[in-house]
Protein backbone atom coordinates (compact mmCIF):
# COMPACT_ATOMS: atom_id res chain seq x y z
CA UNK A 1 0.00 0.00 0.00
CA UNK A 2 1.37 3.50 -1.02
CA UNK A 3 1.65 6.69 1.19
CA UNK A 4 -1.08 8.38 -1.64
CA UNK A 5 -3.12 5.20 -1.16
CA UNK A 6 -3.57 5.40 2.82
CA UNK A 7 -3.94 8.84 2.85
CA UNK A 8 -7.48 8.59 0.86
CA UNK A 9 -8.45 6.13 2.81
CA UNK A 10 -7.99 8.20 5.97
CA UNK A 11 -9.46 11.16 4.44
CA UNK A 12 -12.30 8.99 3.01
CA UNK A 13 -12.66 6.84 6.52
CA UNK A 14 -12.84 9.38 8.82
CA UNK A 15 -15.18 11.35 6.47
CA UNK A 16 -17.24 7.91 6.18
CA UNK A 17 -17.06 7.51 9.93
CA UNK A 18 -18.17 11.06 11.03
CA UNK A 19 -21.17 10.84 8.81
CA UNK A 20 -22.39 7.44 10.37
CA UNK A 21 -21.21 8.78 14.12
CA UNK A 22 -23.48 11.94 13.42
CA UNK A 23 -26.50 10.31 11.88
CA UNK A 24 -26.70 7.13 13.80
CA UNK A 25 -26.61 9.53 16.70
CA UNK A 26 -29.06 11.22 15.99
CA UNK A 27 -31.60 8.72 14.56
CA UNK A 28 -30.81 6.94 17.75
CA UNK A 29 -31.82 9.81 20.05
CA UNK A 30 -34.62 9.94 17.87
CA UNK A 31 -36.32 6.53 18.41
CA UNK A 32 -35.63 6.29 21.73
CA UNK A 33 -36.98 9.43 23.09
CA UNK A 34 -39.95 10.26 20.65
CA UNK A 35 -41.84 8.45 22.79
CA UNK A 36 -41.43 10.92 25.99
CA UNK A 37 -44.19 12.91 26.38
CA UNK A 38 -42.65 15.48 28.88
CA UNK A 39 -39.55 17.77 28.73
CA UNK A 40 -36.13 16.41 27.90
CA UNK A 41 -32.78 16.96 29.99
CA UNK A 42 -30.90 18.37 27.74
CA UNK A 43 -27.67 18.86 30.43
CA UNK A 44 -26.97 17.53 33.86
CA UNK A 45 -24.22 18.51 36.43
CA UNK A 46 -23.67 16.93 39.40
CA UNK A 47 -22.95 20.11 40.98
CA UNK A 48 -25.86 22.42 39.86
CA UNK A 49 -28.18 19.65 38.93
CA UNK A 50 -30.65 20.33 35.87
CA UNK A 51 -29.42 22.99 33.43
CA UNK A 52 -31.13 22.91 30.87
CA UNK A 53 -34.61 21.06 29.57
CA UNK A 54 -35.70 21.08 26.09
CA UNK A 55 -37.95 18.76 23.29
CA UNK A 56 -36.93 16.65 20.53
CA UNK A 57 -36.94 19.59 18.46
CA UNK A 58 -33.22 20.71 19.92
CA UNK A 59 -32.30 16.88 19.32
CA UNK A 60 -33.35 17.26 15.52
CA UNK A 61 -31.39 20.86 15.78
CA UNK A 62 -28.44 19.03 17.64
CA UNK A 63 -28.22 16.16 15.08
CA UNK A 64 -28.80 18.16 11.88
CA UNK A 65 -26.21 21.06 12.78
CA UNK A 66 -24.04 17.84 12.95
CA UNK A 67 -24.52 16.31 9.92
CA UNK A 68 -24.44 19.44 8.07
CA UNK A 69 -21.13 20.19 9.87
CA UNK A 70 -19.70 17.10 8.78
CA UNK A 71 -20.80 17.66 4.69
CA UNK A 72 -19.59 20.89 5.22
CA UNK A 73 -15.89 20.31 6.52
CA UNK A 74 -15.64 17.71 3.66
CA UNK A 75 -16.43 20.21 1.12
CA UNK A 76 -14.07 22.19 2.57
CA UNK A 77 -11.65 19.32 2.96
CA UNK A 78 -12.03 18.18 -0.79
CA UNK A 79 -10.63 21.76 -2.16
CA UNK A 80 -7.97 22.06 0.71
CA UNK A 81 -6.62 18.71 -0.65
CA UNK A 82 -5.44 20.27 -4.11
CA UNK A 83 -3.63 22.78 -2.45
CA UNK A 84 -2.47 21.62 1.28
CA UNK A 85 -3.28 18.06 1.69
CA UNK A 86 -1.51 18.19 5.50
CA UNK A 87 -4.38 20.63 6.09
CA UNK A 88 -7.37 18.51 4.57
CA UNK A 89 -6.13 15.60 6.91
CA UNK A 90 -6.15 17.81 9.88
CA UNK A 91 -9.88 18.24 9.08
CA UNK A 92 -10.83 15.25 8.48
CA UNK A 93 -9.31 13.79 11.89
CA UNK A 94 -10.87 17.30 13.46
CA UNK A 95 -14.29 16.62 11.94
CA UNK A 96 -14.27 12.63 12.93
CA UNK A 97 -13.68 13.70 16.82
CA UNK A 98 -16.46 16.16 16.73
CA UNK A 99 -18.94 13.48 15.66
CA UNK A 100 -17.50 11.46 18.24
CA UNK A 101 -18.09 14.05 20.78
CA UNK A 102 -21.38 14.33 19.50
CA UNK A 103 -22.81 10.82 19.56
CA UNK A 104 -21.38 10.98 22.85
CA UNK A 105 -23.78 13.76 24.29
CA UNK A 106 -26.66 12.27 22.43
CA UNK A 107 -26.14 9.01 24.21
CA UNK A 108 -25.51 11.34 27.73
CA UNK A 109 -28.71 12.90 27.00
CA UNK A 110 -30.30 9.51 26.01
CA UNK A 111 -29.08 7.75 29.39
CA UNK A 112 -30.33 11.03 31.38
CA UNK A 113 -33.51 10.51 29.89
CA UNK A 114 -34.30 6.89 30.38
Amino acid sequence: MTGQTFGKIFFYGCFALAAVFAAAGWLWAWFVLRTIDGPLILHFSDYTGINQIGGLAEIHGVGATGVVIVALNYFLARQLQAGEPRWAKLLAGTTLFLAVLLFAALAAIISVNQ
